[in-house]
């Protein structure tokens, strides 16, 4: 049975210069978990926890890195979608067809924009800011690693369904597939 080795970083070692494993006396392939430090014993009393400013900076890096991808997403999906019905209402060419595919591709895409949201922005964020706060998360923290496991095989689900074509395309394989089931079964009882 392989153990797992928790790598705890000293505080200190984010302030300098020098590259992650180095120094640690470790190889990558024997970590199985990084931890970050939000609090560290005071040096005067080990009782009493400090904040490690170091690791805020960090987080609040991470914090600004995600809500300026959100920023850039909503701002552009929304110029995007401006756009789109504004050619649309102008374009002579536009059948009922084009617009309608167009409208359920967006939503499609709206869709799939949130389903990371839910999935794996919201669950980290809620994983980070909770140490933030030094309230223990416990057991709760493994379901994290269940929504991001869930999320490839969720991404694909809003075009198969909101897109018509698509969806009559599954809905009539799964029918094909159960009548032949069916014509099968009543084969084997003749």
């Amino acid at each position: 049975m392989q153990h797992l080795k928790l790598l705890k970083i000293p505080p200190h070692f984010f302030s300098s210069s020098t590259p992650l494993l180095d120094g640690l006396e470790t190889k990558i392939g024997e970590i199985s978990y990084i931890i970050v430090w939000f609090y560290a014993p005071n040096s005067l009393n080990q009782n009493k926890l400090e904040p490690v400013w170091t690791s805020f900076v960090g987080i609040g890096c991470m914090w600004f890195m995600i809500f300026s991808s959100f920023f850039c997403v909503f701002y552009f999906g929304v110029k995007c979608y401006k756009k789109i019905m504004r050619k649309l209402k102008t374009s002579k060419m536009s059948s009922y067809y084009t617009k309608s595919i167009q409208q359920q591709l967006f939503q499609a895409l709206v869709v799939q924009t949130l389903i990371p949201v839910f999935l794996m922005y919201i669950p980290v964020g809620v994983l980070f800011f909770f140490p933030m706060i030094n309230f223990e998360v416990g057991s709760i923290s493994s379901f994290v690693t269940a929504t991001i496991a869930i999320y490839p095989a969720v991404d694909p689900l809003p075009t198969m369904f909101i897109v018509e074509t698509y969806r009559k395309t599954l809905m009539c394989g799964c029918k094909n597939e159960r009548k032949g089931i069916v014509e099968d079964g009543a084969e084997l009882q003749n």
